[in-house]
């Protein structure tokens, strides 16, 4: 089952897509109380995500999927994207051999966590901003994100699945230079429009709790990026049931699993990002999300 958020005539809601995936069906019309995703997620019962999945299969009407404006879905999230570094092997033996250092190093015995903030996420068909003279050395990467479904504590991998509410996409944008120059990648991740998440998030019953997502990255329609979470280091159960070892993971939060290796690393003129570039991320069980780079100005600039 696929829900999202969607925006019709200014307005944001939360709807459910049609099994046919041609139609948003607004929860509101069908008598659920839900404003917004965040709210849906802690609340929503298991009887009631039942009947959604039926409603799903057998509901007519709503609204055409083409009419509405695609938004990430939950577009105001309330705590940072909790992230992993080098969680695929390949990534990490290519990030490796360009620093030149020994393919030993990038076998690690623990999880490389850091977290990226966005004063809101982006969502299908937004504009990924690149900005001349600060903000303009743009990296990309696809990634499966973990929403967690309710408060977790001390979780055990074998109850990892119990607490994920479903899967979405997100494209892991940064600035190289900034990473690069402040030595962590806080900042050159959290820029305004350097989380683009969706299209919509798929449940977690839709997959088993094993379950290997293939996953593409395409810019101007080249492969840039391809893999499957068979090549993850360490496992979503394994990161979910490790984070809530005495820290508790909200109703809502999103983890975001990690990125494979570029097809062309070690070549930058091939790596370079710049405005009007498509960028195209696909999770096959899930979806694909879209974005275009788009040059903006420094706010030091002026508006």
């Amino acid at each position: 089952m696929k829900l999202l958020t969607y925006a019709l005539d200014g307005q944001e809601a939360v709807g459910l897509l049609s099994a046919d995936m041609r139609r948003v069906l607004p929860l509101k019309e069908l008598g659920y109380p839900w404003d917004t995703m965040q709210g849906l997620i802690e609340q929503i019962t298991p009887a009631q995500l039942e009947s959604l999945k039926a409603l799903a299969e057998s509901a007519e009407g709503g609204i055409p999927y083409e009419d509405v404006e695609k938004r990430s879905p939950i577009p105001e999230m309330r705590r940072d994207m909790i992230c992993i570094g080098f969680n695929f092997r390949n990534h990490a033996l290519e990030i490796a051999k360009l620093r030149g250092e020994d393919v030993k190093t990038a076998e690690i015995s623990y999880p490389i966590y850091f977290s990226k903030r966005t004063a809101r996420a982006t969502g299908e068909n937004d504009p990924i901003p690149y900005v001349p003279g600060y903000a303009e050395n743009l990296d990309c990467g696809v990634e499966v994100a973990v929403v967690i479904g309710r408060d977790a504590l001390n979780i055990s991998q074998e109850q990892a699945g119990s607490c994920i509410f479903g899967y979405t996409i997100i494209n892991d944008i940064c600035d190289t230079r900034l990473n690069k120059a402040y030595t962590q990648p806080f900042l050159g991740k959290s820029i305004d429009g350097y989380m683009p998440v969706g299209p919509w998030i798929v449940t977690g019953d839709e997959f088993p709790p094993d379950h290997r997502f293939p996953m593409r990255l395409y810019v101007n329609e080249k492969l840039r990026q391809e893999g499957t979470t068979d090549d993850l280091v360490f496992s979503i159960p394994y990161i979910v049931s490790e984070l809530t070892r005495n820290m508790t993971l909200k109703a809502g939060t999103m983890i975001a699993t990690g990125s494979p290796a570029n097809l062309d690393a070690g070549d930058p003129e091939k790596l370079k990002l710049l405005p009007g570039d498509v960028i195209r991320c696909e999770i096959d069980g899930i979806g694909s999300l879209t974005n275009v780079v788009t040059a903006c100005r420094d706010r030091e600039d002026g508006k």
